[in-house]
């Protein structure tokens, strides 16, 4: 038996599948720089989340979301070409903050040690 469970192996298949797809797409498009972080796909394997991360202004991001939405569509038909299953999910997109939290925090921690570096001197 395999280690995993088959939404996992075909939530991983399902990510590489859109982030090649995406990068092929995105050639054309001033959206910022889209990264697919992440897909989970439910155990009866009918719905599937892609989160997504954009590095860029807001304007960037709000543009891309937008993008994203846009292109459910076009990313489930690549699925259902490329991903051997006898439904194709429903996708679902959905902007992962993690990563803009994550560059805050650590922007927060260096002002801090920064005013401690000028508190001790």
């Amino acid at each position: 038996m395999l280690p995993y469970k088959r939404a996992v192996r075909i939530a991983s298949l399902i990510k590489r599948v859109v982030s090649e797809f995406m990068q092929s797409e995105m050639d054309a498009e001033d959206v910022g720089l889209i990264t697919i972080t992440g897909a989970k796909i439910s155990d009866n394997l009918k719905n599937a989340t892609i989160n997504y991360s954009v590095y860029g202004s807001e304007e960037e991001k709000n543009r891309a979301i937008q993008y994203m939405n846009g292109k459910v569509g076009a990313i489930r038909c690549q699925i259902g070409k490329e991903v051997k299953m006898r439904l194709t999910p429903e996708i679902i997109v959905r902007y992962d903050e993690s990563i803009a939290q994550g560059s805050r925090i650590d922007e927060l921690i260096q002002q801090i040690h920064k005013s401690e570096k000028g508190c001790n001197e």
